[in-house]
């Protein structure tokens, strides 16, 4: 592996400042199913980034939008679920997996509760389909930033 030269490094920097950097949010949404076993829901990915990949609801932030608001806002327009699902609407009562690559990707995947068998399951266009699964049995190819979350929702679950 090749270590980039000072310039290099400086130019990365430079154009990575020119360019806006990423911002994005989603939510981990799980549950128990009637035997007790833990699963989330996912949505397979109709459009890029990573088509056909199943991931998480979420997306990129818009103006002023913390990473919670625009999660809730993300899950509402891709799944249509009432907001009243995710409690008082408090960042700080769910945890949550932050991907971050400094100066251009910062992404926050909220871990939040919801009950499976009160929600019919519907979806925006950005997803082919969407189900629970179990997450001894999640589908592949699962997107990178899903897997982290569902990660942390076991060792969470685990502590």
């Amino acid at each position: 592996m090749r270590i980039p030269t000072r310039s290099q490094v400086q130019r990365f920097i430079r154009k990575a400042r020119e360019q806006r950097p990423y911002h994005g949010a989603g939510m981990l949404l799980y549950s128990s199913n009637a035997s007790g076993r833990l699963q989330v829901l996912l949505g397979q990915r109709a459009i890029n980034p990573g088509a056909g990949t199943w991931s998480i609801p979420g997306g990129k932030l818009k103006g002023g939008e913390t990473f919670w608001q625009g999660a809730r806002r993300e899950v509402g327009e891709e799944l249509p679920i009432p907001q009243a699902q995710f409690g008082s609407g408090m960042e700080s009562e769910f945890p949550s997996v932050r991907i971050v690559i400094p100066l251009l990707f910062y992404w926050q995947t909220f871990l939040v509760p919801m009950s499976a068998s009160e929600t019919e399951l519907r979806w925006s266009d950005e997803f082919v389909e969407c189900r629970w699964f179990a997450v001894d049995a999640l589908p592949e190819p699962l997107h990178y930033g899903t897997r982290r979350a569902v990660r942390r929702l076991l060792k969470q679950r685990n502590q």
